[in-house]
């Protein structure tokens, strides 16, 4: 039997061919239109190499897992983000010893099973050395190429130096909101779009100001009723824009 593919560029197709003899002096020859069957495999091979250049060279932790929390493969971002010596090192570690809290996996594989996937869920792993990490995770489940186990893949996003950041800038505006509200001074704060951006709570008993107005997300409102109360609304206005 000769197995052979062949494309025709006449009539830009693939064929597939079989001849085999049944019997001396016999010959049969099988031709089968294969164009779709290779179109599907050239995307394949392609979303293969894109799917490789990705694993590669993505700055997040790329990940495949098995369901009972074994690594089958990750990339080189993954161990820096964990801080182990190798991949060799990294690989035997079990999955949920990574977490901060062990049981948080289950939580994260719930979530998978109920919407097929999780999009940037926020969880707290630790590095070798014990520092913790805020990342989000990203991830989805498959079925094992033999279609026997399932497996998760996806990548894990380290967010704790902007996690600290904002941390540190809440309590930068804390400190800032409570030494405004204990001043004897009434502070309103409008950006040039004349939203408010802030006002201390002197301000709002200088003024009066009821609940409904300061709880309407329109400060248009806000605006006109303490204009309202001032002599010269048109220099107020201006001198908070101004500030």
């Amino acid at each position: 039997e000769l197995r052979i593919e062949n494309y025709s560029v006449a009539l830009n197709k693939w064929f597939s061919v079989v001849v085999f003899s049944p019997k001396k002096g016999q010959f049969v020859t099988i031709t089968e239109d294969i164009t779709e069957r290779k179109r599907v495999d050239e995307k394949l091979r392609e979303s293969e190499i894109r799917f490789r250049e990705f694993f590669a060279t993505s700055r997040d932790c790329v990940f495949i897992t098995t369901q009972s929390g074994k690594w089958i493969d990750f990339n080189d971002a993954a161990v820096e983000m964990f801080g182990y010596d190798s991949r060799e090192e990294l690989f035997y570690v079990p999955i949920s010893s990574l977490y901060l809290n062990p049981s948080e996996r289950s939580k994260v594989l719930d979530a998978i099973v109920k919407q097929g996937y999780v999009q940037e869920y926020p969880v707290q792993l630790k590095r070798k050395d014990g520092v913790i990490l805020d990342v989000l995770i990203t991830a989805e489940d498959r079925m094992s190429a033999d279609g026997t186990n399932k497996e998760y893949f996806g990548t894990i996003r380290n967010i704790t130096a902007r996690k600290q950041a904002e941390d540190t800038l809440k309590a930068k505006t804390a400190l800032l909101e409570a030494q405004a509200n204990a001043t004897s001074e009434g502070i309103l704060v409008i950006d040039e779009n004349n939203k408010r951006v802030f006002i201390n709570q002197r301000m709002i008993a200088l003024f009066n100001v009821p609940a409904d107005i300061l709880a309407n997300e329109d400060d248009t409102a806000l605006l006109d009723f303490v204009m309202n109360l001032t002599k010269f609304p048109e220099q107020f206005i201006e001198k908070v824009a101004y500030l």
